[in-house]
């Protein structure tokens, strides 16, 4: 998310507008069947994966200590 916020541009009204070529490259990523992504990729789909379930992780956690 934050490479999102990075490079995509601020409006006044607090929304952003992200450029059109990180729209078309995320668009032809959107297409293709995992298994068809490159190894880079897949790699970077896992670290995003882990960081998300870090985060479930943490509130499952706190929510067990409730």
């Amino acid at each position: 998310m934050a490479y999102l916020f990075d490079v995509s541009i601020p409006n006044q009204d607090g929304s952003y507008i992200i450029p059109v070529d990180k729209v078309l490259r995320w668009k032809k990523q959107l297409a293709i069947p995992y298994k068809h992504l490159t190894e880079k990729e897949k790699d970077s789909d896992r670290e995003q994966a882990e960081k998300i379930l870090d985060v479930l992780r943490y509130l499952a956690s706190n929510k067990s200590r409730k």
